[in-house]
Formats: C-alpha cells, sequence, structure tokens
C-alpha cells in the first residue's frame, strides 16, 4: 500500500506544471550526477516525455538513463530519439 501510495503521489506531481521546476532543483539540491528515469514505469504520453526532455536539455552535468517500449508511439518516439541525440 504505501509503494502504490508514493506511484500514485508520483503520478500526480509529474501531471503539475511544476513538474520540470521542481524535478531540477532536487537535481540541483542534492548534487545528483546519475538518474535513472524510471525504476517501473514507461514514459506515459508525449506531454510527459517533453517533460523529461526539457529535464535533461538544462542538466547537462547530469546523466540520465531509461529503459523504454514507448517507442512503439509514434509521438513518444520521436521524443525519445531526441533524448537518445544529447551527449549526457
Amino acid at each position: 500500500p504505501a509503494a502504490t501510495a508514493a506511484y500514485r503521489r508520483n503520478l500526480a506531481l509529474s501531471r503539475t506544471r511544476a513538474f520540470v521546476r521542481r524535478v531540477r532543483a532536487f537535481l540541483i539540491a542534492h548534487a545528483v550526477a546519475v538518474v535513472r528515469v524510471h525504476v517501473g514505469g514507461d514514459f506515459y504520453s508525449r506531454a510527459y516525455a517533453r517533460k523529461w526532455l526539457r529535464i535533461m536539455r538544462r542538466s547537462p552535468r547530469v546523466r540520465f538513463f531509461f529503459y523504454s517500449r514507448s517507442w512503439r508511439v509514434c509521438a513518444i518516439k520521436a521524443v525519445i530519439d531526441r533524448m537518445a541525440r544529447l551527449p549526457n
């Protein structure tokens, strides 16, 4: 139940306008060097993937890793392709 509640909270936060700003603030505050975007789950929409793309672009010193099957969705694949071209 606790994990389910945490996942629901995180999903709700990912849908807010402040998501990118909050993630960036966390990365800076904690001097994060490496991020695995999803431990479980995937990019659930183009808008959500674009938020992560903005985070990645604004965090050039942070290495990002993600495993995804969302490439099966054309709109999301286009964003994933842009992520893959980033140096970090």
